[in-house]
């Protein structure tokens, strides 16, 4: 349910705009399930993950932090089965993705050499044995040349009189042309079609929402390659590197950090950005420089003290991170800050021979517990992933490891951004060895390893390969 209100969202918002192309009459609502696995008591189509039912008006879906099946084409292919009957599946599922990017990703495949001949996919049983991304490109950049070049009537037409036997007929006796024809004005459409800033933008943000950072990723560089004005490349720039951070290629972000700086060097907390993501990185000298420059153009920045202490934290110095954190915590502007700050700070203390230091650990632990249960357990809106994941670095650092476990748990269900991930495990791996797991713990480490985790966190997760972590 965490990420229902966003889902359903995207769905109203796409089948709005279908809908606009359409005469739908059929009443009733459509009832969309997200699915944490396959059930079987469902007959999936398992090219896409998913089960549509327009009689019944259900629609069921994967959702989970592997696999997301339930993009906005279920719901608009679900309302064209209800209004219009059924037709090949080359038409049904061609239509639904009117709205998709389709053609951006078509003209790939064709680029690549990946693109296949139209009547490779005619005939219903080749469609639903081919390659299913390139089938579906296929179809619904086919049927959008259709409909933009001949209008919605004649593939209305076309949609009505055709059957799995005989659709290659249908479109030629529909539009008066040989499919041979067609194709070529398809290609031509394909080879010429351009596109703008806000289309890559507004479907990069919708993959966003989704979750799928790769396909974020791909439309972001395509909205930074068409701008031409500084506002759309700066909100380009801003994609690509919420991308990158989220796929783990920090030295991108960084690199592309850089030429937000360029566009007003009078900002610190452009430069406290890069800092972050070059000590993701591994590159803490180039860091070191961004933060003494971000503190310098803005010393109120408690971001950048709160960098500043990780940096210190990170290469030993933890007297000097520990002073800077307690600053952090002081300042009643440190909101932003607040649960890592203490969370920090109380991982060093914990650390410390004086008991003083220990009971002043506790302290800050016991309220981050406070501060985020009471955030948690709120019935209006969503907690965010990451403070489930705080919440269990706190718990941890009281030694409440079952609870720890259940709160680190419940973040790697509800978080796919590699940084984050990372830490997760990371953490996962010291309640496994607390526990007494250590090869267990091994396993956790090693995702840490084995995937794009923050510089500092791999070092963590080697050190306890071999030598269990000790609280």
């Amino acid at each position: 349910d965490y990420y229902w209100n966003t889902v359903k969202g995207l769905m109203e918002e796409e089948y709005q705009r279908f809908r606009r192309l359409n005469t739908f009459t059929m009443p009733g609502k459509y009832h969309l399930y997200l699915c944490p696995c396959p059930l079987y008591s469902v007959i999936w189509d398992s090219r896409f993950g998913t089960s549509i039912d327009p009689t019944r008006g259900t629609i069921f879906t994967l959702y989970t932090p592997d696999i997301n099946t339930a993009w906005p084409m279920v719901i608009t292919q679900s309302a064209i089965l209800r209004n219009y009957g059924y037709a090949p599946a080359f038409l049904t599922e061609g239509f639904a993705s009117y709205l998709s990017f389709a053609l951006y990703d078509m003209k790939k495949f064709r680029e690549q050499g990946k693109a296949q001949p139209i009547t490779d996919f005619i005939a219903t049983r080749e469609y639903m044995a081919a390659d299913p991304i390139l089938a579906d490109r296929t179809s619904a950049t086919f049927v959008r040349y259709l409909i933009e070049q001949y209008q919605v009537p004649s593939f209305l037409d076309l949609y009505k009189r055709a059957d799995d036997l005989n659709l290659g007929t249908a479109i030629e006796e529909t539009y008066g042309k040989p499919l041979a024809d067609l194709e070529r004005e398809w290609e031509m459409y394909l080879d010429t079609i351009t596109f703008k800033p806000a289309q890559a933008r507004y479907y990069g943000s919708q993959a966003e929402a989704m979750r799928e950072y790769d396909i974020m990723r791909d439309y972001a560089h395509l909205m930074l390659s068409l701008v031409a004005t500084r506002e759309d490349s700066l909100a380009a720039l801003a994609l690509v590197i919420r991308a990158d951070f989220s796929v783990g290629d920090y030295a991108s972000a960084a690199r592309l950090q850089s030429l937000m700086i360029s566009s007003d060097s009078s900002r610190g907390d452009l430069r406290m950005t890069r800092a972050a993501y070059r000590m993701m990185n591994g590159e803490y000298d180039s860091a070191l420089a961004d933060l003494q420059e971000a503190q310098r153009l803005d010393s109120t920045d408690v971001l950048a003290t709160f960098n500043l202490a990780l940096y210190n934290r990170n290469k030993g110095e933890v007297a000097r991170a520990r002073a800077l954190l307690t600053n952090v915590i002081l300042d009643p502007a440190a909101a932003g800050a607040a649960i890592e700050s203490r969370v920090m700070l109380a991982d060093i203390l914990a650390l410390s021979d004086d008991d003083a230091y220990r009971s002043e650990a506790v302290t800050y632990y016991e309220e981050v517990v406070s501060d985020l249960e009471r955030v948690i357990g709120q019935e209006t809106g969503n907690p965010l992933p990451t403070q489930y994941m705080w919440l269990g670095a706190a718990y941890l650092g009281l030694a409440d490891l079952p609870r720890a476990r259940q709160s680190l748990d419940m973040t790697l269900f509800l978080e796919s951004r590699a940084f984050y991930v990372g830490y997760t495990e990371l953490l996962l791996g010291k309640v496994a060895d607390l526990e007494g797991r250590h090869a267990e713990a091994r396993e956790h480490y090693g995702r840490v390893l084995a995937q794009p985790s923050a510089d500092y966190h791999q070092q963590e997760a080697r050190k306890y390969l071999e030598t269990p972590f000790r609280q």
